[in-house]
């Protein structure tokens, strides 16, 4: 009996969190500056992709910093909430690794599942380990997903 409940909760919960599979434009903010745009992908194995601005200059950077898609790994705590996290790097104009940054955050899926918000932490590392910055951001977005015509 209680072999028959587990796989029909976690059989609940994989249906849950399979609508939550798919490509999504989220709007990221910082306290200070101007958002910025991601694309993420949630894959159905429990593995993301991001895509941000491929550009940046941070401060303390030795110039303009490109930066890598990001890497990672999502799953659902709970049938509304999907937990994530990222890595990405950051190479300097000679293709030196500056700095690896790893994302994490909870995202919470509403309006049938097209819609979501949640909070994320980027933690900036140097090749080294030496913490260079932490930053909180906020994000909202919604699922890319085929339009009628019209």
């Amino acid at each position: 009996m209680v072999e028959t409940q587990t796989v029909i909760a976690e059989s609940a919960a994989t249906a849950k969190a399979s609508d939550l599979v798919g490509s999504w434009s989220i709007t990221v903010s910082e306290t200070e500056g101007l958002p910025t745009r991601m694309l993420l992908t949630l894959n159905a194995d429990g593995t993301l992709v991001t895509a941000e601005h491929p550009v940046v200059t941070p401060p303390g950077a030795p110039g303009p910093i490109f930066t890598s898609s990001g890497h990672g790994s999502w799953r659902t705590p709970d049938q509304e909430n999907a937990e994530f996290v990222f890595a990405t790097l950051g190479s300097d104009g000679s293709g030196e690794l500056f700095a690896i940054v790893t994302s994490s955050g909870m995202l919470e899926f509403s309006a049938g599942r097209n819609i979501v918000v949640g909070e994320m932490t980027a933690t900036i590392d140097d090749p080294t380990g030496k913490r260079l910055a932490v930053f909180p951001l906020t994000l909202r977005g919604v699922r890319i997903d085929i339009q009628p015509p019209g």
